[in-house]
């Protein structure tokens, strides 16, 4: 699928249940996932943004190693996050 530049800064692919996100929605300290062929293949804390080159940095979980996401090669979503009182599931964290 080719991305224009003008839509960099959206996730151009879509996930299997059509959520996507725009990099210039996102902020420091949000949970994203990245998937690629339907498949969940990073999970992190948002550290920083560049919507104008569509790419986003994140601290992975579990190693804790600083990544470069692409919005041409991963779809990415933001996950809800766990407040009070909520039941914790999602294994790995």
């Amino acid at each position: 699928m080719k991305v224009d530049l003008m839509d960099a800064e959206t996730s151009a692919r879509e996930l299997d249940n059509g959520s996507t996100c725009k990099l210039s929605a996102l902020r420091p300290g949000e949970h994203l996932e990245a998937w690629e062929n339907g498949m969940l293949c990073h999970t992190g804390v948002v550290e920083e943004i560049a919507p104008e080159l569509g790419v986003v940095w994140i601290r992975e979980r579990g190693l804790g190693a600083r990544k470069m996401l692409s919005t041409d090669q991963y779809c990415l979503r933001t996950e809800k996050p766990v407040t009070a009182g909520e039941p914790f599931t999602t294994p790995g964290w």
